[in-house]
């Protein structure tokens, strides 16, 4: 390598011979990198300002292809590889081409249903992902990214088909801004994930399928402000907490 290091532009690379292939010589050229099989610590060690990838690379590197090992259990490892992406997006300031979800069989799924980390590019135009569900997409578009054209998605879990209501005629298509500002918020079905959303004081809820007491916990915290609530719903809850009369 030392000897063609001027002509190397990408490199791809598995996780045991990483370092000794990235920094035996300087390559001047590099714009492309593959990293495979990495552990989920030594790639959450690997994107921070502190490591020499990051002195030598961050200007350099406008592809990348990253494979995080997800064998093993963990219950943080949504959290971790959502740490992970935030942070190669935030180092490799010039990255144009991110694929964090190399392989069809382990997804690296991500989460920002919680926390969502506060990452933005102006120069990012293709990205692969994997995430825990639809609503993960609506961040990623939400203009963070303004320059995106290309966007691949793996979605880890769709909602249950017993919340689809295949005898309508027709479809609905419901999109909505973040933080929510309008005072009604019509048509909530048991898929519903919860959120806060205190400009709300209307709402209605519809569903083929009954609506369960964890349910309605769920509507109380995420409307804290409601004043009218609208219920269409034909079918008796399954599991109701009513008290017990007494004998």
């Amino acid at each position: 390598l030392p000897k063609i290091h001027h002509k190397v532009k990408w490199l791809n690379l598995e996780s045991p011979s990483m370092a000794r292939f990235l920094f035996c010589t300087n390559y001047p050229n590099l714009n492309g990198l593959g990293l495979y099989n990495l552990e989920i610590e030594k790639a959450k060690h690997l994107f921070t300002n502190e490591t020499l990838l990051f002195h030598i690379f961050k200007n350099q590197i406008l592809s990348l292809v990253i494979h995080v090992n997800q064998n093993g259990y963990r219950s943080d490892k949504e959290e971790m590889n959502t740490f992970i992406l935030t942070h190669i997006i935030t180092m490799l300031i010039n990255l144009k081409y991110l694929n964090f979800a190399p392989s069809s069989i382990s997804y690296q799924e991500l989460s920002f249903h919680y926390s969502p980390p506060p990452i933005f590019s102006s120069n990012l135009l293709e990205l692969h992902v994997s995430l825990g569900n639809y609503t993960d997409c609506l961040y990623l578009l939400d203009g963070r990214f303004n320059q995106l054209h290309t966007l691949h998605v793996n979605i880890g879990t769709l909602s249950s088909h017993l919340e689809i209501d295949n005898g309508a005629a027709e479809g609905q298509c419901l999109i909505y801004s973040y933080p929510y500002t309008l005072k009604e918020y019509n048509n909530i079905a048991n898929n519903f994930s919860g959120g806060l959303f205190e400009c709300v004081r209307e709402i209605s809820l519809f569903d083929e399928q009954p609506f369960e007491h964890e349910f309605f916990l769920l509507i109380a915290e995420s409307f804290p402000l409601i004043q009218k609530l609208t219920l269409n719903n034909l079918k008796p809850q399954k599991n109701k907490q009513c008290p017990k009369s007494k004998d």
